[in-house]
């Protein structure tokens, strides 16, 4: 079968009847799980940090530290090879498969075709995979890291433990290269970039940028666990594929870019925009992870951009998913989004913006879009935007309310052009 291009595959995407219907179960994604063989290397990798690595048959190899002869190299029996002058330690089995430390100082440290296992230590560094599975720590320092072909696992900021800030951690530049790598940016404010294969990322603490270039990605601008102390204001594309991108905690920007797309912002007042391709778009949490809210989207501004095709605009939905700090999973029903549970306030302190809502198919630039809501059309109303600076038709909770409570602002389009009971509109899960 022939290969669409974009542009084809966009004007297919231009010509389907409605938008799709999300449920949280489109949302879940299981951390990633390590073969035999890469937990055989990042055992060797925490070795390596540590200064525990011992090769067979061979002395204690320690970062930093003379292991050969008084003379500029030695070699061991194994190949074990030591540069006395730079303290660049490396280790080649017979399948070419190298294990390499770096020095305290800048370095730049390659691998070669096998599988390698690289950790620079030092400040500042260069390091490249090359052809193989390759893994990479960058230690402290702003560092390069490049994995070239091959299914990497890069760290920018590694620890033993995932807690970056039990390590010295920098604002790193990391590139997965070929194959579908796993890449973690850790600490700081680091720059990542998938490049081609089906990548997974997480940029860790801090303000991280994002791209997962070629490929279905999943790119998280935090981590997949939603710990408390890992936030930043992230700015995370997805580029071309059918991407998965989570914001996390922080203000942050998505873009979808081309392929269908979806976007969950996360807490904070977030900027999503779902590019080319019939994408979902949620502002908010999907789901809570050992923290307590008042409600999905409590306190929360957010921005949805659909842009081209059938979008569909996440309000409402059927269940979702809230753990507790002991790890209780509690079953959540009709979750409407951005209600924060005050009767008397009409919620113009939280609400999501619909900027470019479509319900005109007119099959060149833009699809129809849809709303979904938890509940039923009974539950909400219609009516002006109570926010003097935004014009356009407001989307109101109503039951056990004093006053109706604000959950969304469709921007420019006037409430004799939308229906709750129009289903060209709305979707009610």
């Amino acid at each position: 079968m022939a290969t669409l291009s974009i542009e084809q595959q966009e004007l297919e995407e231009l010509q389907e009847v409605t938008a799709s219907t999300f449920d949280t179960s489109q949302a879940e994604v299981i951390k990633p799980v390590f073969s035999t063989n890469e937990q055989t290397r990042l055992a060797r990798l925490e070795q390596l940090e540590t200064g525990t690595y011992v090769p067979p048959n061979s002395t204690l190899l320690t970062p930093g530290k003379n292991i050969g002869l008084n003379s500029t190299d030695s070699i061991s029996d194994r190949n074990e090879v030591s540069d006395n002058v730079g303290k660049i330690i490396r280790s080649v089995d017979k399948d070419n498969n190298q294990i390499i430390i770096g020095t305290p100082n800048a370095d730049t440290l390659y691998g070669a075709n096998g599988d390698d296992v690289i950790t620079s230590l030092g400040i500042d560094d260069i390091v490249s995979g090359r052809n193989g599975d390759d893994l990479i720590s960058g230690g402290s320092g702003n560092d390069y890291l490049l994995g070239d072909a091959g299914k990497d696992i890069i760290y920018g900021d590694y620890s033993a433990s995932g807690n970056s800030d039990l390590i010295a951690s920098s604002n790193d530049t990391i590139f997965g290269g070929d194959g579908n790598d796993k890449l973690y940016g850790q600490g700081r404010q680091d720059r990542i970039y998938g490049d081609s294969g089906d990548d997974y990322i997480e940029g860790g603490a801090d303000n991280d940028q994002i791209n997962g270039d070629d490929g279905n990605d999943i790119l998280y601008g935090d981590d997949i666990e939603g710990n408390a102390d890992v936030s930043g204001d992230d700015i995370i594309s997805g580029d071309n594929g059918n991407d998965k991108i989570y914001g996390g905690r922080g203000n942050d920007f998505l873009e979808g870019d081309d392929g269908k797309d979806l976007l969950v912002g996360g807490q904070g007042y977030d900027s999503l925009n779902g590019g080319n391709g019939n994408d979902v778009l949620i502002g908010t949490d999907t789901d809570f992870f050992g923290q307590l809210q008042q409600g999905f989207g409590f306190g929360e501004k957010d921005t949805l951009i659909g842009g081209k095709n059938n979008d569909t605009f996440v309000l409402g939905l059927e269940q979702a998913n809230a753990r507790d700090v002991n790890g209780k999973d509690t079953v959540i029903f009709d979750v409407v989004l951005y209600n924060d549970g005050n009767i008397k306030l009409n919620g113009t302190q939280d609400y999501a913006l619909i900027k470019d809502f479509g319900f005109i198919n007119d099959r060149v630039t833009r699809g129809v879009d849809k709303i979904q809501l938890a509940g039923s059309a009974s539950q909400y109303l219609l009516d002006a935007s109570p926010v003097s600076s935004i014009s356009g038709t407001g989307i109101f909770f109503t039951p056990g309310q004093v006053v109706p409570e604000l959950i969304g602002i469709v921007e420019g389009i006037s409430l004799s052009n939308l229906s709750l009971s129009d289903s060209n509109q709305f979707i009610f899960v």
